[in-house]
């Protein structure tokens, strides 16, 4: 899959999260990943070697449903019990229970009570057992997961942002990546609607290098955002609001500084320079989630997504374009031990080897492909 295809579409979901300073300059990481990165594309990798099975489900196509693969885990959530996605096209609500039957349709937008004119993130909220969606005006609406019924609204409109573009929920509050005059990454409490910053001010030129597919994660219970040039992960300190230096990644050679992007907006106009600087380094990072005691990271290099697997138990590091088995792979939406991954029919051949499925998945496979339909895809972790 070819670079080109996923900028466009990754420059309209969120704003650049970049740091402000060159790797190691006043970064002291509680974990760093050293990787020898020749050795690794070297070595052979199996979609077994991280999972131990893959399974393909087929949704509902009474509305169809096109995903773009590498949206990310923005347009999907999931309760345990339903699949929730949020189609990018009309903005509409799906619920599907977990044999891909469509348990609910509902179209939100609109200007009433619980309706939004654009929606930029789907997420399942389990404290409350409600399904929220941000609305980039500054709100955030919840409904109930069963009828996907309106429940409440959390707007926060009317402050200092400028939009919205995601958020985490950490704890009681939320974290939140805007677009403002001054900071991009500011703190939510949902009951007094008081915002307060982080005071993440990343160069106005980084804008233009390009955007987080959806920033926020979390591992070993803490919350965490990444940066894309070289996608050092931050933890929150809430109660200082400051953001402390979590996992960093060490690529040797392959490594991308801030002084290696131009601060010339020009030279970043088009997508040229993401594309050459990619040749030689491992830059940017478009995707990273964590499950356990792994952290999956979806980077660019020479054009095309590779997928960095470390274990911080085993200190097993895997680096690959595609595996053996030809499939490509993204991080997306973990969950009880499960990697889901919504695709559609273009790209299922592409992220599933056929042959690897059982018999059930391959008739799956082949009503996706049938139907011109879309597919869930769970890989179930070793």
């Amino acid at each position: 899959m070819s670079y080109k295809v996923i900028i466009p579409i990754a420059a309209g979901i969120a704003m650049l999260l970049s740091g402000c300073h060159g790797k190691n300059e006043g970064v002291v990481a509680e974990h760093v990943i050293s990787l020898d990165v020749d050795e690794l594309l070297d070595e052979e990798v199996s979609i077994f070697d991280m999972f131990s099975a893959v399974e393909v489900t087929s949704l509902d196509n009474t509305y169809p449903l096109y995903n773009h693969v590498h949206v990310g885990t923005s347009n999907i959530a999931s309760d345990g019990e339903h699949i929730f996605i949020l189609d990018w096209r009309d903005l509409s609500v799906r619920s599907y229970e977990m044999d891909g039957t469509l348990a609910v349709y509902s179209d939100k937008r609109g200007r009433g009570p619980g309706e939004y004119v654009a929606a930029n993130q789907i997420a399942y909220n389990e404290e409350l057992d409600k399904v929220e969606i941000l609305c980039p005006m500054c709100r955030i609406f919840r409904y109930s997961p069963d009828s996907l019924k309106f429940d409440s609204v959390i707007d926060f409109s009317g402050q200092e942002l400028l939009a919205a573009h995601n958020f985490w929920r950490s704890g009681d509050e939320y974290a939140l990546l805007v677009r403002s005059e001054k900071d991009k990454l500011w703190n939510l409490d949902p009951g007094s609607l008081e915002l307060s910053s982080y005071g993440y001010r990343p160069p106005e030129y980084l804008d233009h290098y390009i955007s987080a597919q959806m920033p926020f994660f979390e591992f070993a219970g803490k919350p965490c955002f990444f940066r894309t040039y070289d996608g050092l992960v931050y933890t929150f300190d809430v109660g200082e609001r400051r953001l402390v230096p979590y996992i960093e990644w060490d690529l040797g050679k392959y490594q991308c500084l801030l002084e290696d992007i131009p601060e010339d907006e020009d030279a970043l106009e088009g997508f040229d320079f993401v594309l050459e600087n990619s040749r030689k380094r491992f830059s940017p990072f478009i995707e990273i989630k964590a499950y356990g005691s792994r952290i999956f990271a979806g980077v660019i290099h020479n054009g095309e997504i590779h997928t960095i697997c470390h274990d911080f138990e085993t200190g097993e590091s895997l680096l690959f374009e595609k595996t053996v088995e030809g499939m490509s792979f993204l991080p997306e939406l973990f969950r009880d031990g499960v990697m889901y991954k919504f695709v559609d029919y273009t790209f299922l051949p592409e992220y599933v080897n056929r042959g690897i499925l059982d018999p059930a998945s391959q008739a799956a496979y082949d009503k996706v492909l049938a139907e011109k339909g879309a597919a869930i895809v769970r890989y179930r972790l070793k």
